[in-house]
């Protein structure tokens, strides 16, 4: 590292770095990545995080929201659903 970034803990813009610091910025983003796993197999164009680092998760509030969201499109998909089937079988 350099000088002035052992005295601070101020972030640089990669294109002020020294090859030594982009090396290290580097390895801390290929160790980063390892704590994130994403799927896609809920909603295939959606990647979603299987599990999060700790200290990441969301609020109860944000997934208080979420379920109240989530309730009115699990109706609408039975309906749709419902729909398709009484067009498929005539009724």
């Amino acid at each position: 590292m350099s000088e002035r970034s052992k005295k601070t803990s101020i972030p640089t813009l990669p294109q002020h770095t020294n090859p030594e610091e982009k090396a290290q910025r580097e390895y801390q983003l290929s160790l980063a990545r390892t704590a994130y796993n994403y799927m896609f197999s809920y909603l295939e164009p959606v990647p979603l995080s299987a599990d999060l680092p700790k200290g990441e998760g969301f609020s109860l509030d944000y997934e208080a929201q979420v379920l109240r969201t989530f309730t009115p499109m699990a109706e609408n998909f039975k309906n749709v659903i419902g729909k398709l089937l009484e067009k498929r079988t005539g009724r």
